[in-house]
């Protein structure tokens, strides 16, 4: 029955390493179960819950939750897309970037100096344009330190850059000057 479901709802009351065993337990004899499984999850175990989105699971509500929700993510897994009810949403994201850049704060350390002084930079949005004119260099000199800071912190673009500096609390804070100079 469930191998030909479209969705199968799950509500569960084991936590934590148990619900990981409750959930690969169902997926062993049908592999492909876990990526049409909604689960309705009772305490938010959140680093358990990124756990199960690796193996697959596509959704997650509270069990407590509106009614409607489950029907949304019911819908959204039936499309092969990932749903996180609005109260399990937050928790999960910060996780996830807390995860994302653990590994990579100790790499922000490698910089040199100057790719440190572009790095803030580029995490307060401002452009390659910018940077230059306050770096008094050209726009190519600062597009080969991005390059240079993302291949060293194996980051995809500014917009990681961004992310990783407002997650490790770089040691500049964002709105001071650097190198001498302030922003208007």
């Amino acid at each position: 029955m469930l191998d030909e479901a479209d969705v199968a709802v799950i509500d569960i009351e084991a936590r934590g390493a148990a619900l990981v065993d409750v959930v690969d337990g169902m997926t062993s004899s049908l592999p492909d179960l876990s990526e049409r499984l909604l689960l309705a999850v009772n305490d938010v175990d959140v680093p358990i819950l990124v756990q199960l989105m690796h193996r697959g699971v596509r959704a997650f509500v509270h069990r407590d939750g509106d009614g409607e929700l489950i029907v949304v993510a019911a819908r959204a897994v039936r499309q092969r897309k990932m749903f996180l009810s609005p109260d399990l949403s937050e928790p999960v994201r910060l996780h996830l970037a807390a995860s994302a850049v653990e590994g990579k704060a100790v790499a922000v350390g490698g910089l040199t100096a100057v790719e440190r002084e572009v790095f803030r930079l580029v995490a307060r949005g401002l452009p390659n344009a910018r940077i230059a004119d306050q770096r008094a260099t050209t726009v190519r000199t600062v597009k080969y330190h991005v390059s240079n800071i993302l291949r060293k912190l194996e980051l995809s673009g500014r917009s990681e850059i961004i992310a990783l500096a407002h997650g490790t609390g770089d040691p500049v804070p964002m709105g001071s000057p650097v190198g001498g100079k302030t922003d208007p």
